[in-house]
């Protein structure tokens, strides 16, 4: 496992960890680190131990939107053309519109907890909290055995009880 330590400025620093081949690409996950070079060499020691042990993968620059159409996409033989439809739906109006633009791989438990929240004050039942759940947790499921995340942050979050 490579790095490199650069200096940006005075005691900024920008640690690049090698983190394998993503579409056939060489990806790197960067890292600005404040104070002194030794804290830059620690600090990319750390993330290079985290990259090589799969807690940290390459950003992939995927939106949830993106990666909820391409589940769909994936999902839809085996599923039946109104499933996939009340998923688009269930998609469209309720997590694209809080959740679309954000990046998969800074998407956090307490975003998904902050957005649970809202649901029922936007007067969703709670069954419809619990489809919101199930089809965040199925996607960023998938997203995390495709490698394009180190873990699904839909398990750390707390839905709300129904």
């Amino acid at each position: 496992m490579k790095g490199t330590v650069t200096e940006k400025k005075t005691g900024t620093w920008l640690i690049r960890a090698y983190a394998g081949r993503v579409d056939g690409k060489t990806a790197h996950v960067n890292r600005t680190v404040h104070g002194t070079k030794r804290d830059a060499q620690r600090a990319l020691a750390q993330l290079v131990t985290d990259v090589s042990g799969g807690k940290v993968t390459a950003g992939h620059g995927l939106t949830l939107a993106q990666l909820i159409e391409r589940w769909l996409d994936d999902i839809s033989p085996q599923r039946t053309p109104r499933t996939i439809h009340e998923y688009r739906r269930v998609a469209r109006h309720d997590i694209l519109p809080a959740l679309g633009t954000k990046r998969i791989d800074r998407l956090t438990a307490r975003d998904i907890d902050t957005y649970y929240r809202s649901l029922p004050e936007r007067g969703l039942s709670p069954a419809s909290v619990r489809r919101n759940h199930a089809l965040l947790h199925a996607s960023l499921g998938r997203a995390d055995k495709w490698g394009l995340i180190a873990t699904n942050p839909v398990d750390r979050a707390s839905p709300p009880a129904t």
